[in-house]
């Protein structure tokens, strides 16, 4: 890959030299004016006759970019040895329609934590976005991988439930950068005050955790149906009212217990119904969001016949409502301020089925200096059960038109008691990130 960008670099830089040479612009303070003139310095031209000719010297890097990615991160309980290459190109494709593609390769170097399985390193290949997007009138139709964001509260997930987490990637200060992308069907339609949406995904996927998916998860995706849902949103001045309905399989699988040994033996998620409503309010600069959920369980899934299981077979099926609320808020000197809480129901202790009300806490700070060079950002992040604390500082900087870096700066402090997690029972520590992006 790296060779075809310098190759197609090289030619690019040959042609733009040639047509240097050829073309010679005109001395504006002259009273000789040549018969030909370029016009504001667009693709139009104008002869002497009058009649505009388009003529394109476009390459292909034009429509194409590409960006190389470091991260190192180390603490005491955490290393993170990574990179990536990300080619990104974008553009309408055809009349009433768009082409977005975002592809990612990554290497992980055996030192990072994240592996977890094997002691070599690992490539991988990730999709962020490869759709297509067509527009008709007041509807459009969009196809392929992609990320969702349901709902408006970022970081709760009462309606936002669409998207499964990619815990690979760290958390940073940007919820959107932990959000998996997945292959959907969508299509938006605009009436008057109204605003319909509905799609579908035929392969709903789990969160990772890995950046090799264990055998497990890839069987639990495999016995899932498709997921589907839709949304109508009224608009009016100031106010956006939402109604939301969908059928779903849980993004965050659950152990299965051996009754006998008490030990995990596999894992399961739940398949349920959604019916929710959300509220947005704006106040000059202040949205004030609401999100209001119920979640019925159909039926329990799992990489293997239920009926194998006896813990599965004596679990009820639950009903449970969440409510999550949010505030956005813009400064006059465009400091981005937001928070937002999550109210739900967690399950402490998976053998009796016995439930504790919780919440997480969010807050976020943005706000760009020095001409936009310099980016600076804070995310704070408290969940009550089971306990979680987290404190993100980053700043990031652009040194030049190809060069830029960020450091992130992250203390946690997690307390897990959950049988089969996976996630060490107590762990309290600073990170230090540093990236490095070369993109051009």
């Amino acid at each position: 890959m790296m060779r075809k960008c310098l190759k197609l670099l090289l030619i690019t830089c040959t042609c733009s030299t040639f047509a240097d040479d050829v073309i010679e612009e005109p001395d504006l303070l002259s009273e000789e004016w040549p018969e030909e003139f370029f016009v504001d310095g667009s693709d139009e031209m104008l002869s002497g006759s009058g009649v505009v000719i388009n003529e394109s010297n476009h390459s292909i890097l034009d429509f194409i970019s590409v960006k190389l990615k470091g991260d190192l991160a180390y603490s005491d309980t955490l290393t993170l040895a990574r990179g990536n290459l990300r080619v990104l190109s974008e553009g309408a494709a055809l009349d009433n329609s768009y082409l977005k593609v975002d592809l990612q390769f990554n290497y992980f170097n055996a030192k990072d934590d994240l592996l977890l399985e094997g002691p070599s390193d690992e490539y991988t290949i990730k999709i962020n976005d490869l759709w297509l997007q067509y527009s008709k009138n007041s509807c459009n139709v969009k196809l392929g991988r992609q990320g969702f964001f349901w709902g408006n509260v970022e970081g709760a997930r009462a309606i936002d439930i669409v998207a499964p987490l990619d815990l690979t990637e760290p958390l940073l200060t940007d919820f959107s950068s932990i959000r998996r992308s997945q292959d959907i069907i969508s299509a938006n339609c605009f009436y008057k005050s109204f605003d319909v949406e509905l799609f579908v995904l035929p392969k709903p996927l789990l969160d990772r955790y890995t950046a090799r998916q264990t055998l497990q998860f890839e069987q639990l995706e495999d016995a899932f149906k498709a997921e589907w849902g839709g949304r109508i949103t009224q608009h009016a001045q100031g106010l956006d009212l939402s109604f939301y309905y969908g059928r779903f399989f849980g993004n965050t699988p659950k152990p299965i217990i051996d009754l006998n040994a008490l030990v995990p033996i596999g894992i399961y998620v739940e398949k349920f119904e959604l019916v929710g409503a959300g509220l947005v309010y704006a106040i000059d600069r202040l949205l004030l969001e609401l999100e209001m959920s119920y979640l019925k369980e159909l039926a329990f899934y799992s990489e293997e016949s239920i009926s194998n299981y006896d813990y599965l077979l004596n679990k009820q099926l639950e009903e449970r409502l969440e409510l999550a609320l949010g505030l956005e808020y813009t400064t006059t000197s465009n400091h981005m301020l937001s928070s937002g809480i999550w109210f739900y129901e967690y399950e402490n202790d998976p053998l009796i089925s016995s439930y504790l009300d919780t919440y997480v806490l969010n807050a976020s700070w943005s706000k760009q200096f020095l001409n936009d060079d310099l980016s600076l950002s804070a995310l704070v992040l408290w969940q009550k059960q089971p306990e979680l604390y987290q404190l993100t500082f980053m700043a990031g900087l652009l040194m030049n038109d190809y060069w830029s870096t960020s450091v992130a700066i992250t203390f946690q402090d997690i307390n897990n008691d959950e049988i089969g997690s996976g996630i060490s029972n107590e762990l309290s520590d600073w990170v230090v990130q540093l990236s490095m992006i070369y993109q051009f």
